[in-house]
């Protein structure tokens, strides 16, 4: 029953003109709480905002390919200031800048490309690490430079960089060794053609980037790289929705085989997925070809129909190697230009570092700058000062190829800077 009261209670207008404006206030408090609430689980639906990586600033340019120098992070002839990125493997767990080497691959996202002098730069925002392979060495043939990992034959080329503990050579390799290959897939010829190999003794699941056989989805069965995968682990919403045969995927695996069955922990595409962008590069391969105006590299559909083609187009067939730059419309890359790339060294490219000198040896002639080797021995060309002027913590810029053994860099060019 409602309760009146005389004009000169305690509740008279005035203050019920009080008592209704906190009402009203206590009401827009909860409303405004519930709509951060909503936003709050929207962005966690969306993965926290994957496409700013994390920084909140949309990037404006994607670069995949192997990393072929520091100083900045060298990926297709771009210097990326990795300074504030935040630094990835492949299923999004934080890593340390120092574990970058050269030769890996990965996906790189930031600021616009700009140019200074000859050199192109971009602030990275977000730089994740992705391998071909991680699994047991099955077979090896030292003489003809390939090795079989998780069923996977892989190449090993003149740019293939080998981690330092593998200055022995592919022949001192066995059975069973657990590796990381970081490479390209040659869909023509069947095979990974690494950019870096590894030893990783320790690693709790086997990865395999590769494209689909087959894929039953309702009877939980996976087929790629020769491997017969059981699916049956993986929730239900965790099961792409289709996954045609040829179409690249990324799948973890238990490392102990059920019977003949792998048993995945995991399971995704593995296509580079690229938002709108004005500057996308990609070094990579052919996976699809067309014409040398239509063709698709790791997957990407490329559209080069204006493009300039550095080399002419003869070699550009399914496995060729390549670098395309562009713009990314609709998830194509609309290429500017193409290159065409060899394995063989004979276009002439070389790694480089800039950098301190962390450790320096003047008997074998070496030095360490960023965690890699570099050998003296040859002659290099010195600019600003001499080879006398090496030292530790001096501050130095190379350039060089890979040595006989690939797990150093052999000096073409040192600039030293006193």
């Amino acid at each position: 029953m409602p309760m009146t009261r005389s004009p000169d209670s305690p509740y008279g207008p005035y203050a019920r003109r009080e008592a209704m404006a906190a009402r009203v206030a206590w009401v827009a408090s909860v409303a405004y709480a519930l709509i951060a609430l909503v936003a709050i689980l929207v962005l966690a639906g969306c993965g926290g905002g994957v496409d700013s990586g994390g920084t909140g600033a949309t990037p404006a340019s994607v670069t995949a390919g192997p990393v072929s120098g520091f100083g900045s992070v060298v990926v297709g002839g771009i210097h990326h200031d990795e300074s504030r990125a935040q630094i990835v493997d492949d299923d999004g767990q934080a890593l340390a800048a120092e574990t970058l080497r050269l030769g890996m691959m990965t996906v790189i996202e930031g600021s616009a490309v700009v140019s200074s002098g000859t050199r192109r730069e971009s602030t990275a925002q977000r730089v994740r690490v992705v391998e071909q392979v991680i699994g047991p060495v099955d077979s090896v043939d030292a003489v003809g430079s390939t090795l079989v990992v998780l069923g996977q034959r892989v190449a090993v080329t003149p740019t293939t960089v080998l981690d330092a503990q593998l200055a022995a050579g592919l022949g001192a390799l066995r059975a069973g060794d657990l590796l990381a290959v970081y490479g390209q897939l040659d869909v023509a010829a069947g095979r990974i053609v690494a950019t870096r190999i590894e030893p990783r003794p320790l690693a709790a699941a086997y990865v395999l980037r590769t494209a689909v056989m087959s894929y039953e989805r309702t009877a939980r069965r996976l087929a790629m790289g020769g491997l017969d995968i059981d699916l049956s682990g993986l929730a239900e919403a965790d099961l792409p929705a289709s996954l045609p045969a040829g179409a690249l995927a990324r799948v973890k695996l238990q490392p102990v085989r059920v019977g003949a069955l792998w048993v995945a922990m995991s399971l995704r595409s593995a296509t580079l997925m690229l938002q709108d962008r004005e500057d996308v590069e990609i070094e990579g391969r052919i996976t699809r070809f067309t014409s040398p105006q239509d063709f698709s590299v790791d997957g990407v559909p490329v559209d080069a129909r204006g493009a300039t083609f550095e080399g002419g187009t003869a070699g550009l067939v399914v496995g060729a190697r390549v670098e395309v730059e562009g713009r990314a419309v609709g998830g194509t890359i609309v290429a500017r230009e193409v290159e065409l790339e060899s394995d063989d060294n004979s276009d002439g490219r070389t790694f480089e570092l800039e950098g301190r000198i962390s450790a320096f040896d003047a008997t074998a002639l070496t030095f360490v700058v960023r965690g890699v080797t570099v050998s003296y021995d040859g002659a290099p060309r010195f600019e600003g000062g001499t080879a006398a002027d090496l030292a530790l913590n001096r501050r130095v810029a190379v350039k060089g190829t890979l040595s006989a053994d690939r797990t150093r860099l052999q000096a073409t060019s040192i600039h030293v800077e006193l």
